[in-house]
C-alpha cells in the first residue's frame, strides 16, 4: 500500500508524539517523534538516500539533537 518508506518514518513520528502527548508522558518519545519526522523530511527532499541503516543512524542522531535542543535540565 505505501511503497514510499518516508511516509513510514511520518506515520512512526506522529504516533511517538501522540503517545507522548496521550499515554506516557515524559519518556522522550516526543524527542524520537521529531527524530523520525527530521528523517522523514530528509527522505523526501532526497538530501539521503533511502538505504535502512543510514536511515536509523540518521533517526538517532536526529533524537540526539532535538533531546539537547529542547530538553531544559
Amino acid at each position: 500500500m505505501l511503497d514510499n518508506p518516508a511516509l513510514y518514518w511520518m506515520i512512526f513520528g506522529f504516533l511517538l508524539i501522540l503517545l507522548d502527548i496521550s499515554f506516557l508522558p515524559g519518556i522522550g518519545a516526543l524527542f524520537a517523534g521529531l527524530g523520525a519526522i527530521t528523517t522523514y523530511l530528509l527522505l523526501e527532499t532526497s538530501i539521503i538516500q533511502h538505504h535502512q541503516l543510514l536511515e536509523i543512524i540518521v533517526f538517532l542522531i536526529a533524537s540526539a539533537s532535538w533531546a539537547g535542543i529542547l530538553w531544559l535540565p
